[in-house]
């Protein structure tokens, strides 16, 4: 049997919480029905076979679609990233090994329980397409934010609607100074108060319906090389 629930070549997780009737199928936790694994983005707090849990049981990744963390290690033959978590990608596999599916940049293909990404241009690539930024704010092949920046970084059109729940994250590669946020329209904090760099993932419903900023409140230097806001379904 294969280590994790696997259908049309993606490793099945589910952001569902554990229930009753789950039980552990070759270390992994599973709904009754077999189908998916219990996973979650943040709460590790053991080490089982290699796999970062949850005190529930639940594994615990990072969606990987835009790219490995840096300092990312294959342990068992699966991509671990610094902080523990297993490197996930909605992306599409290009290879099997032991098992189980992997896309081109390495990571896990998974159906992550997830829409599809809401935002535009989240990688900057394109420059400031999809982007309204305020002043002290730049992009060349990342977002910049000068010493000059305080105040928003804004996805131009709408993002989140009100009372929908998003898995949300975002790549600070360089910072130097000052502090920052990745909020949503009413202003419900996606990944909190960040003064460091690294990549940063989280859960967050949204009180009003429209667009996500990355927003400072005080003169911020740092860079940024994506931002990611998927749907929980």
């Amino acid at each position: 049997m294969a280590l994790f629930p696997i259908t049309a070549d993606k490793v099945q997780l589910s952001t569902v919480a554990p229930v009753g009737t789950d039980a552990f199928v070759c270390g992994i936790l599973r709904d009754a029905a077999n189908t998916a694994a219990r996973a979650a983005l943040a709460g590790g707090a053991q080490v089982s076979n290699g796999l970062l849990r949850t005190a529930l049981g639940q594994i615990v990744y990072v969606d990987a679609t835009g790219g490995l963390p840096a300092n990312t290690q294959y342990i068992d033959g699966l991509p671990i990233s610094p902080a523990g978590a297993l490197c996930c990608s909605s992306g599409a596999a290009v290879s099997y090994s032991n098992g189980i599916p992997f896309v081109a940049n390495g990571a896990v293909a998974a159906d992550m329980g997830l829409g599809p990404e809401l935002v535009t241009n989240g990688n900057f690539a394109a420059g400031s397409t999809g982007w309204t930024p305020g002043a002290g704010w730049s992009i060349t092949t990342k977002l910049i934010a000068t010493a000059a920046a305080v105040g928003t970084f804004t996805q131009s059109g709408p993002v989140v609607t009100a009372g929908q729940t998003y898995q949300a994250s975002i790549t600070c590669d360089a910072f130097t100074s000052g502090g920052w946020k990745l909020l949503t329209e009413g202003g419900a904090n996606a990944v909190g108060d960040q003064v460091a760099a690294g990549t940063f993932n989280g859960t967050v419903a949204a009180p009003s319906t429209g667009s996500i900023y990355v927003w400072s409140n005080v003169i911020l230097t740092a860079s940024f090389t994506n931002v990611s806001f998927r749907k929980v379904l």
